[in-house]
């Protein structure tokens, strides 16, 4: 993050820990959905 680190870009006092960061949002442009395999390529009961 160009020599920063999250804790100072969001304010975060230093006595708190930043444990984790979760990035929200949507993407500027409308791109298309990646292809999907069907779900019973990917799906299994009781069996690896």
């Amino acid at each position: 993050m160009g020599g920063h680190n999250g804790a100072d870009l969001l304010g975060i006092p230093e006595r708190c820990l930043l444990v984790a960061m979760l990035p929200v949002g949507a993407p500027a442009s409308a791109g298309g959905s990646p292809s999907k395999r069907p779900l019973e390529g990917v799906l299994h009961w009781e069996r690896f």
